[in-house]
């Protein structure tokens, strides 16, 4: 069964890149665009530093193309990458701020409340990382905390 998942993993990056290098040579931004965040999804678990190349290139294409839905798709895409790859939090809120502002400018109706929740999740995760760094307190601590107030 890992046999087989490997070698259509492997057949569907051989295709992709086959599809990428043709779109390349015709300077096809939004053959690029789409086959450069299919190749990035492919490779983020086993080759994470490979699809973020992709990714950017993938970003590259659509802010060249000006096109809002592929601008705001990439953006998030790479704010994902950056808040679970190499914890990279800075670029990742800057990404997700980044999609926020074209949603908001959009000449599209967009759900901005999914920006705004992934937004919201990835400050409050953040804050409780920070807390917890600054007071390094163990399970046992928050317990005796909480039952010292009753």
């Amino acid at each position: 069964m890992a046999k087989n998942k490997e070698k259509n993993f492997e057949e569907a990056l051989s295709c992709f890149n086959k599809a990428y290098e043709i779109e390349k040579d015709s300077n096809n931004y939004d053959g690029i665009y789409y086959t450069a965040s299919h190749i990035a999804k492919i490779l983020l678990k086993q080759k994470p530093k490979k699809a973020l190349e992709y990714l950017i290139e993938a970003k590259r294409s659509a802010d060249f193309l000006n096109e809002e839905f592929y601008m705001l798709e990439s953006s998030l895409a790479l704010g994902d990458y950056y808040y679970y790859n190499p914890k990279n939090y800075s670029e990742a809120l800057k990404e997700y701020f980044k999609a926020l502002q074209i949603a908001e400018n959009s000449s599209f109706t967009i759900d901005k409340s999914k920006i705004e929740n992934r937004i919201t999740y990835f400050i409050i995760t953040l804050g409780i990382f920070l807390l917890i760094k600054i007071f390094p307190l163990s399970l046992k601590d928050i317990k005796c905390l909480s039952n010292s107030e009753s």
